[in-house]
């Protein structure tokens, strides 16, 4: 079946707070005065809780509670199977079934978008970077016909597909680069393990006909070299390394184990991130870098270049993992190399190498 997201309904739980915005304006500088001031946006305690209600109170009629970044406790109901009848881009009916809660995120970017979008509304919470919202199942609604959006390869397949790519992916410059750095700018660093985030999946059956399955199967690859040289730096046999992305399925959980790779849920990775691990995230269909800054000072962290342009003003487009002034604060502590990575591969992607004495509080 198809995948999408359904925002669960939500509002505060004791009321709006007294300094709640009553326009668009307030609303906007009353995000932009959050952030200057520090406020952290994203942390694993409030990830924690979301996880851990979600865990316990995922039946249709429950609450989750989560703390918005004015410190306003905002409820959100669970609405599990319940049906939607929405429309696809054809305008052909389907039905929404709505399964387990999630985690969604949203950066101060985001949020500003967001308001910019679909207007304000002083009656609805609107500072809240984490949500819960709904994964669906979707189905034709005349036929009630599963819709099979992520067709899949076998894993007969998909094995001898990676290991040519993973291969091929030895044998470039970029690869020998990305060791030498490593080699001669983190080897001094205590790492202990290896998170990946939003890599893609290595089985999607319209990846391989269209020729994107080199690319994730390029930054996988990227991944096993990144945990083989921890091994070797570390004098070990083993190196906990962990990958995250929603569309994961049964064949990839299956062939990345055989690599001793272990797929994990969202939000997990946020949790396993510490000042003690490599990090990779390319082209993140969430704010990656923000969570990050609020959250850890990898030694090491290898995602796309961070660069001027927040993408936060009306008019000028939106991206799903900006860069700000956070985000440059701490790239101010760590040492930027090119690997000369490929357009096709990876795109403007870059080694971040951590100074020394750069740690983070958070990371508990």
């Amino acid at each position: 079946m198809g995948q999408a997201h359904y925002y669960c309904h939500h509002r505060w739980s004791n009321g709006p707070p007294a300094d709640t915005p009553k326009s668009e304006e307030e609303a906007l500088a009353r995000i932009d005065e959050l952030y200057n001031s520090g406020v952290p946006w994203f942390s694993k305690e409030t990830i924690r809780s979301a996880l851990e209600q979600i865990q316990r109170q995922s039946a249709h009629g429950d609450q989750i509670v989560v703390k918005a970044v004015d410190g306003a406790m905002v409820e959100y109901d669970i609405k599990s199977g319940d049906i939607k009848t929405m429309r696809d881009t054809d305008g052909i009916e389907e039905e929404w079934i709505l399964q387990r809660p999630a985690i969604s995120y949203t950066c101060r970017a985001s949020m500003r978008h967001h308001i910019f979008w679909r207007g304000f509304d002083k009656e609805v919470p609107n500072l809240s970077s984490i949500q819960i919202v709904h994964s669906c199942l979707i189905r034709r609604k005349d036929k009630h016909e599963p819709i099979d959006a992520f067709p899949r390869l076998p894993l007969e397949v998909a094995r001898p597909d990676f290991d040519k790519h993973r291969q091929d992916w030895i044998e470039t410059e970029m690869c020998k680069n990305l060791t030498k750095f490593l080699d001669s700018s983190a080897a001094h660093l205590e790492i202990t393990k290896v998170v990946a985030v939003s890599l893609g999946c290595l089985s999607y059956l319209q990846n391989r006909d269209q020729d994107r399955l080199g690319r994730h199967a390029y930054q996988h690859a990227l991944v096993l070299t990144l945990r083989d040289w921890l091994k070797k730096k570390n004098g070990v046999a083993k190196v906990p390394s962990y990958v995250q992305d929603p569309e994961y399925m049964d064949v990839d959980r299956a062939l990345l184990a055989e690599h001793e790779v272990e797929v994990i849920e969202d939000p997990l990775a946020w949790l396993e991130m510490d000042d003690f691990s490599i990090v990779v995230s390319i082209a993140s269909n969430v704010p990656t870098k923000e969570i990050i800054t609020d959250v850890a000072r990898p030694a090491v962290v290898i995602w796309n270049k961070v660069g001027d342009n927040d993408y936060d003003k009306r008019g000028e487009g939106s991206l799903t993992d900006p860069c700000s002034a956070r985000v440059r604060a701490l790239m101010e502590g760590y040492d930027c190399f090119d690997w000369g990575a490929s357009d096709e591969h990876f795109g403007d992607v870059y080694m971040y190498v951590r100074r020394p004495k750069t740690l983070c509080q958070e990371s508990t």
